[in-house]
This record gives structure tokens, sequence and C-alpha cells, in this order.
């Protein structure tokens, strides 16, 4: 469906949950950013208990370039990504977080990429040329930095992106309409960006550096669960769609619980000689000393 926004060249999809203390800012400033440029800003809410579908709402009364999405029993980045690019009329389309740490001014140059330069996508990029993650302490970066290695190792095609584990980019329209109709049939839940990139090898991809903001307010959705599920995604993709993320998340379990038990095994193979010398020493031999001990005072 496209927009009702007449000529709209360029549609930016923020997908949110408890962000009321930062959507009005993440509006503002992409207006500010993109006010050269007939545009549309698409908020897809997943029906926030803070309400952020209604700030949203009322900062954006009277300007038909604001729309809001309220998405109810249905939760995930993917998926409200995909239903804002969905909805959104843009011959760009780019998707960015709601909570101040993507920075907007990198957005333009993103843009021109994709309408002037002929690109499929373009990554923001936290690690590429002139991009840094800020003042995030060393732990982020370090985490950030193994998790790409092993992404680019499990999908060779991200080989060609910085940082594959970027949630700021921009599609063209073509790719998006190209890959659509494989994301909706069961890879609603990938890091998106993955899914326009590990389908085709024939693909432009170009980057912009930016500088990883911290968060405004409101809490970090990052968790263990986030990175597991990043995980499954890769493995999934890799293995193909016919593998089910549940049966992986399974499997996975499961092969965590061979290592414990080896580690466990292994530990009990190296006590076990120990328990036996002590519980010798403390009993067995304990009581043949006391026996030499009273033959040699003739007891």
């Amino acid at each position: 469906m496209r927009s009702s926004v007449a000529v709209v060249r360029v549609s930016v999809i923020v997908p949110t949950y408890n962000e009321a203390d930062n959507i009005v800012e993440v509006i503002d400033r992409l207006r500010r950013a993109l006010s050269g440029q007939s545009h549309e800003i698409i908020v897809v809410d997943d029906d926030s208990p803070d309400g952020t579908w209604q700030v949203a709402r009322r900062h954006g009364t009277g300007d038909p370039a604001v729309r809001v999405i309220r998405r109810i029993g249905e939760r995930g980045l993917a998926s409200a990504a995909l239903d804002g690019m969905a909805a959104a009329g843009g011959d760009a389309l780019a998707v960015m977080d709601g909570d101040l740490q993507h920075d907007e001014a990198a957005l333009p140059e993103m843009v021109r990429s994709v309408l002037d330069g002929g690109a499929d996508v373009c990554v923001g990029s936290r690690t590429g040329e002139s991009g840094s993650f800020g003042d995030r302490v060393r732990l982020r970066h370090w985490l950030t930095a193994a998790g790409a290695a092993l992404v680019r190792r499990l999908l060779p095609r991200l080989r060609r992106i910085s940082d594959p584990l970027s949630g700021y980019f921009v599609v063209s329209r073509g790719l998006y309409e190209r890959t659509a109709p494989r994301i909706s049939h069961g890879l609603r839940e990938y890091k998106i960006l993955w899914a326009f990139l590990a389908g085709r090898e024939d693909l432009s991809v170009a980057e912009v550096g930016y500088d990883f903001r911290p968060r405004g307010g409101g809490e970090t959705k990052l968790s263990a669960a986030v990175l597991l599920d990043d995980l499954v995604n890769a493995l999934v993709l890799r293995l193909g769609r016919a593998v089910s993320p549940l049966f992986v998340k399974y499997c996975l379990v499961g092969a965590t619980g061979v290592v414990v038990s080896l580690a466990v095994y292994g530990i009990g193979l190296a006590v076990a000689p120990l328990t036996d010398f002590f519980l010798n020493v403390s009993i067995t031999w304990n009581r043949l000393r006391s026996d030499e001990g009273c033959r040699a005072t003739g007891r």
C-alpha cells in the first residue's frame, strides 16, 4: 500500500516500544534532517504501555508527513519495520530506532546513496570509516565486534559491510518489493537487514559512518535474549528457511546441556582420585597407622 502523502521520496520507519520519553525528539530531529526533501515519518508502535503511540500521534497532529501505526497483539522490531515498509510510499525506505541512538544527521547522505548513487542498500555503520561507538563502554564495542565476526562467518554475504549488526539502514523500493514476499513467509523476526543482504550477491551496497549515541530516556532493549535471537536468526538464514527458529533454539539449549555434562564429567574424573586419596588417608590408612602404633607399644 502506497502512502497518501503526495510525491514522497523518503519514508522513515521508526519501530517503537516504550519510547514515550524519546519519540517527540526523534520526530523533530528527523523533520530537520529531511527538511530539504519530501518525506514521511512512520512510527510503528507495539501498543506501548507508556503510550508512545499516543504521544507520537498528538505531536504529529496537523502534519500529514507524520503517521502512526498502532499494532495490537503483535510484538517485534523486525515485523514492525516490515509493517511500516508495507505502508510506506517513499522510493527510499529507512529504518532507525526510536531511542535517539541513531544519528539522524547521517540520514541525508544515506538516502542520497540510494536515490542518487544507485545503491540498493546503505547501512549506517558504527565501525566503518568515520563511525564510532561514541562514549559507549568498551564491553559493548567488544561484544558488537565479536558478534559481527560470528555473523559474517555464518553469512558470508554480510562480509561486504563493516557493521552487520546495524539496525540503521536505507533500502531502495525496488529491493524491498523484490525481497518482501520472501520475508513475509517465515522470516519476519529476522534482523531485517540480513534478509535484504543475504539473499543476493549482485547488490550495490554503501555505508555511511555515524556516531552511536547514548539512548535518551527509557530502558535499553538489548539483552541476552536479543543476542541469542540474533545468533538463532543467523543460523536459520545459513541453514535455510525450512529450519524453524524454535528448533534451532532447542538445539542450542541441548548443546549447552551437553557442554555442561561434559564439563561436570571432566571435573568428576579429576576429583574422583583426589576424593579416594583423602578418604583412604582419613579412614583406611589412619586405621593401619593406629594398628601399627598399638603393636609398637605392646598394647
